[in-house]
């Protein structure tokens, strides 16, 4: 029986299957394990540093960002406050002085209703 069977393919012998490895040329060196600087580490040292580096910038960015998101909610709700109070103080003339509010639509917008 054949461990590995290819479709249409007979396996009579070990010799048949191809090696899924390819052969090495020979015994490694130190050379070519290990050149003395560590570039490995150091590759992995700066990925690291560019890492902390990045999220040091971002957590400036987005604290300068928090605040100017802050001050503008702020300010928005400031001013839908002022535009209910305001509303609120037209809808109570319009209905006790009809004629003031007619006037203050013209002094706003230009054209009467």
């Amino acid at each position: 029986m054949c461990a590995i069977s290819l479709p249409g393919a007979a396996c009579s012998r070990v010799s048949d299957v191809v090696a899924m490895k390819p052969v090495t040329q020979g015994a490694r060196t130190w050379s070519q394990t290990s050149s003395g600087d560590c570039t490995m580490l150091r590759t992995i040292f700066m990925i690291g540093l560019f890492a902390i580096g990045g999220l040091f910038v971002l957590r400036i960015a987005f604290g300068l960002f928090g605040v100017a998101l802050g001050i503008f909610g702020i300010l928005l709700a400031l001013a839908i406050k002022v535009v209910i109070i305001g509303g609120l103080i037209y809808l109570v003339i319009r209905i006790f002085s009809p004629d003031t509010a007619r006037r203050l639509r013209q002094k706003w917008s230009g054209s009467s209703y």
